[in-house]
């Protein structure tokens, strides 16, 4: 199989993972961290680690599996704990990445944008802002809080007003 095919998620749940990960990357794969991952170690970290070494970053990209659930395991395979991941983890591992790994908000970025659009093919329409892309947009205050987001063109947050809410609003 052509490297480029392979997709392992949650990546950053084992310090194993994270190792063969960083070999994945170096032969020219993909890799995706999970942030908000209990137990494992944060987005940014293996990203800060990888730059250190001087692996290729490129194809690194960070989901969440907001308001997914999440289970914890021990180390003989039981099943320790289960919940419910917060759909904010994305913006809370880009906070974390710019005000405690020292990243600028640029660097930051294209992991839970461009990267991600480029992997899933569909960065012709998503993960950027151009000319005939889908005008996604979440607009930042200068505390990196959440003030607006546009979704389509279409504004569903205005100054941290929300004015659109969709089927699933209930579970937040």
């Amino acid at each position: 199989l052509p490297v480029g095919i392979l997709r392992p998620t949650h990546v950053n749940r084992r310090a194993a993972l994270v190792e063969e990960g960083y070999e994945l990357l170096k032969m020219g794969g993909y890799v995706d961290y999970t942030c908000a991952m209990d137990g494992g170690r944060a987005s940014g970290e293996c990203i800060a680690e990888a730059k250190r070494r001087g692996i290729p970053t490129e194809h690194i990209t960070i989901s969440s599996d907001g308001h997914g659930s999440w289970s914890r395991y021990g180390e003989d395979g039981t099943l320790l704990e289960i919940g419910v991941s917060g759909i904010d983890s994305l913006h809370k591992e880009i906070k974390n990445m710019v005000e405690n790994l020292g990243m600028d908000l640029e660097e930051a970025l294209p992991y839970v944008t461009t990267h991600v659009a480029r992997a899933l093919m569909i960065d012709e329409k998503k993960g950027s802002i151009k000319k005939s892309a889908d005008a996604d947009m979440v607009l930042l205050t200068k505390d990196l809080e959440i003030d607006s987001v546009i979704a389509r063109g279409k504004v569903m947050m205005e100054e941290t007003e929300l004015l659109y809410q969709g089927t699933y609003a209930t579970c937040m």
